[in-house]
């Protein structure tokens, strides 16, 4: 690790922030330098998800990666952002708190600001000295990452000699950029790479969440959730796992948000972030669908009972699948279906309840993410008892639907054993797309339940 490569992750770091708050003044997100920097977390990640998602269709269309290839994309979104942004009426800066009062909250802002710090602090100094340790980081991510930065291109003969050459290239193409910036493929000083993805997650949680929820119900989950031992043991890694975890999160805080009655821009960000989730690993599209069938569930229950707008929302996820699937087609690429086919399930019925019971022992059962799966059942459940229904609905959805997809991720592969190391079996790793999404709207849920409007409103036209 070295100054020069530190300077590269920090301007790739400013290149997609600025990108990013383009893109959502173009979305009518902000309506004044407050709201820029409000939502700067949130404007990161769709940077990332914008710039990742336009250079692999790039590399799917034969258009080689380089840096003439990123500037020239990274301004093109950035001017279409700027001009479209331009051409917007401010949106009025109005807010879903509607009549909710919370008092002097500095106190508490300044205590969890304060721990926060600490906690990242100490991430930062695991990670800038970091080596590549996870077997998917050695075997996959970083190679590929360093195929794109060298050659410019990912060969279908080498994605068939590296592990999982199948998978989606949006992380690689974000390592590939921070190789880019940095000037040389730096892996250890990569790992600071993912430390920003994890401060622009939770400045992106604080900033979407902090003006509809009392600080008191914010602070602690959050807190919380960046001290669990998966998040501490795996955020600085070079691997796929929690960029996945990060834009479910995202969008799944974007459509509670829409659903009390926010601005379509939550629905159009909430779609980016899916489309890049699709583009991350082979289990994005599932636990998109997972979100999406939770979110019309919950609609019934909301004063929004519109079906389609939150079915749209899936297509740039659809859609980007169907094209990464084609060209691993049409390039000979070889890609792996579950071992015991889609239909294969009833003749694996006794791996049905061992796959179950697995996934819900890393739940429940270990210190992996200690009690806070337990403290979003107990949350759901306040919510039901309260008749916050849309919102309990959407909880309780997501968490269901995403359980069962994880426990199909060992059940379709008999050659996974029951166990939860995560050098045989990736269960661990896939349960943060579980437990990260529903820590994240749990303070939107307990205001939602606990602390009433005094003077409900209908939604605004927009801003948030």
């Amino acid at each position: 690790m070295s100054i020069h490569s530190l300077g590269g992750v920090l301007l790739l770091d400013v290149v997609l922030l600025i990108v990013g708050s383009a893109l959502l003044s173009s979305f009518g997100a902000v309506s004044s330098h407050r709201d820029v920097v409000r939502l700067a977390g949130l404007a990161w990640f769709v940077g990332v998800a914008a710039l990742g998602i336009l250079i692999s269709l790039e590399l799917m269309v034969g258009i080689d990666y380089g840096p003439i290839t990123v500037l020239v994309s990274a301004g093109a979104l950035f001017a279409v952002g700027l001009v479209v942004g331009s051409r917007r009426s401010a949106p009025a800066d109005d807010d879903l708190a509607c009549g909710r009062r919370f008092g002097n909250q500095l106190p508490v802002v300044a205590v969890g600001v304060a721990i926060l710090a600490v906690i990242l602090e100490a991430q930062f100094r695991a990670g800038r000295l970091a080596g590549l340790y996870e077997w998917d980081a050695m075997a996959s991510w970083v190679p590929k990452s360093k195929a794109l930065y060298e050659w410019g291109h990912l060969s279908p003969a080498f994605l068939n000699q590296v592990g999982n050459g199948w998978y989606p290239p949006l992380v690689s193409v974000l390592d590939a950029l921070a190789f880019s910036a940095m000037g040389s493929s730096d892996v250890v000083t990569l790992h600071l790479l993912h430390w920003s993805a994890l401060v622009a997650f939770a400045a992106a949680v604080i900033g979407l969440s902090s003006r509809h929820v009392p600080q008191v119900m914010l602070w602690p989950p959050l807190l919380a959730l960046a001290a669990a031992p998966v998040l501490t043991q795996h955020a600085d890694s070079p691997l796929a796992d929690l960029p996945l975890d990060y834009f479910l999160s995202l969008a799944l805080i974007l459509v509670v948000l829409w659903l009390l009655g926010g601005p379509p821009w939550c629905l159009v960000v909430a779609s980016v972030l899916l489309g890049a989730a699709a583009l991350t690993k082979r289990e994005g599209l599932p636990f998109v669908a997972c979100l999406v069938v939770a979110s019309l569930v919950a609609g019934r229950f909301a004063s929004r009972r519109s079906w389609a707008p939150l079915a749209l929302m899936a297509i740039p996820a659809v859609l980007l699948t169907v094209a990464w699937d084609t060209w691993i087609a049409i390039e000979g690429v070889r890609s792996q279906s579950p071992e015991i086919g889609y239909l294969g399930l009833f003749t694996h019925l006794g791996r049905v309840w061992p796959s179950v019971h697995l996934t819900l022992h890393v739940l429940y059962g270990g210190s992996w993410w200690v009690a806070l799966p337990l403290a979003v059942v107990l949350a759901i459940g306040s919510a039901t008892v309260a008749r916050a229904w849309s919102l309990a609905a959407l909880g309780a959805g997501y968490v269901v639907l995403t359980i069962l997809v994880c426990s199909w991720a060992t059940l379709s592969f008999p050659v996974l054993p029951f166990t939860t190391n995560g050098a045989v079996n990736p269960i661990v790793r896939l349960s943060g797309a579980i437990v990260l999404p529903a820590m994240a709207i749990l303070p939107l849920l307990l205001a939602e339940a606990w602390w009433p409007r005094r003077e409900p409103r209908e939604a605004p036209s927009s801003g948030l």
